[in-house]
């Protein structure tokens, strides 16, 4: 991939095409330079001079930042599953196989050698609940 080294800079150049082509939601125009690299473009990074305004560092309110990781979760997705999408469902519903097969195979170890009961515990519904989600 291409190390970006300061994707809030707001000065850029865009081959029209690129925008065209990029299809961009909410507050994600700040990562044009990453979808476009994977829509197979090429990007480049040039030096720029800060301006003297902007060195002074900044604090934002919260609910900035929170919009900011929604959107780099956003990003995250769309970069890494778009082309294979069964890789996060297989990778989440592997996750939950595994999960309630551990439980279930504890619960059961826990009532054939401890002797506890499992009639008047949920317990087993959710690690029976998870395999199935698994599945």
């Amino acid at each position: 991939g291409v190390d970006f080294h300061d994707l809030g800079c707001s000065i850029r150049l865009f081959n029209r095409r690129i925008l065209e082509k990029v299809s961009i939601y909410g507050d994600q125009h700040r990562f044009l330079p990453i979808l476009a690299h994977r829509y197979g473009y090429k990007v480049r990074e040039v030096p720029l001079a800060q301006s003297k305004q902007d060195i002074y560092q900044k604090l934002y309110p919260m609910g900035v930042y929170s919009r900011r990781l929604l959107d780099l979760l956003s990003i995250f997705f769309l970069v890494k599953f778009t082309r294979k999408p069964l890789r996060f469902f297989g990778l989440t519903g592997l996750s939950s196989l595994l999960a309630g097969g551990i439980y279930t195979g504890y619960l059961v170890f826990q009532r054939l050698y401890m002797g506890v009961a499992l009639a008047d515990r949920p317990a087993l519904l959710l690690g029976l609940l998870l395999i199935v989600l698994g599945i």
